[in-house]
């Protein structure tokens, strides 16, 4: 006698229950996930997290004119941009500096550390 195995064949529904439990699957993740993507509307955002709003904005340097792109430009232009580079990889420095201080118990606090240091690399080009 042929022992009987769960498999498609020998149960006509269970490809049934396998879809069934694949979409409740997906539901409960897809639904889980907007949940935990969704802030509380009573929680106040805390003095650390609106300090880490503001210096994740920081993560891109200004960029060159457009018109550098059809026609070289002029040393002192160069020469000017890079002091503009240099005062925001200054300020991003200080930045990223004074919110891993202040705030070491904040989980986003090693990654302020981190941008410090890319900041400093900037500085040191």
């Amino acid at each position: 006698m042929k022992k009987q195995t769960s498999n498609p064949d020998n149960c006509p529904q269970w490809g049934c229950w396998v879809r069934v439990a694949l979409v409740l699957g997906a539901w409960v993740l897809l639904g889980a996930g907007q949940v935990l993507a969704q802030k509380p509307k009573d929680r106040v955002p805390s003095q650390a997290d609106l300090a880490w709003e503001q210096l994740s904005n920081w993560r891109t340097p200004p960029l060159p004119p457009d018109e550098w792109k059809s026609k070289a430009p002029a040393p002192v232009d160069v020469e000017l941009l890079r002091k503009t580079h240099r005062a925001w990889a200054v300020e991003w420095s200080e930045a990223a500096a004074d919110f891993h201080s202040r705030f070491a118990d904040h989980p986003m606090s090693q990654a302020a550390r981190m941008m410090e240091l890319s900041a400093r690399g900037w500085l040191a080009r």
